[in-house]
């Protein structure tokens, strides 16, 4: 994953991987923070933006096409989500976590802290 969303921005080197699923090698998922932005799928992070990539279908956000025109994801709310692709069915899940959730600290408890 690269793109203004992603931690890595759009250096594709510093993409997000998403890892294939052992039990279904068309699948791959991560659990990433996403920010406010637009992202798209490299399939090669030692390559170049000259690669095909996978894009949004234009007509439905949960699926997405190989190449063709530059439509990106876009993320409205800052949270760290899943992110499930299944590259046989060309669709994509995106779940946020803790939609209501907000700290203002985190705190360690317990023997071992000092």
């Amino acid at each position: 994953m690269v793109g203004g969303a992603t931690p890595g921005g759009w250096s594709i080197g510093d993409g997000v991987q998403l890892n294939q699923h052992e039990d279904n090698p068309l699948v791959y998922s991560a659990t990433t923070w996403l920010t406010t932005g637009e992202f798209k799928l490299a399939t090669n992070k030692y390559a170049d933006f000259g690669q095909s990539m996978f894009q949004r279908d234009a007509a439905d956000a949960t699926k997405m096409v190989l190449g063709g025109d530059d439509n990106k994801w876009n993320i409205t709310e800052p949270a760290t989500y899943d992110v499930e692709v299944n590259v046989a069915d060309m669709t994509i899940s995106l779940k946020k976590h803790y939609a209501d959730f907000k700290a203002d600290c985190m705190l360690i408890l317990g023997d071992a802290v000092k």
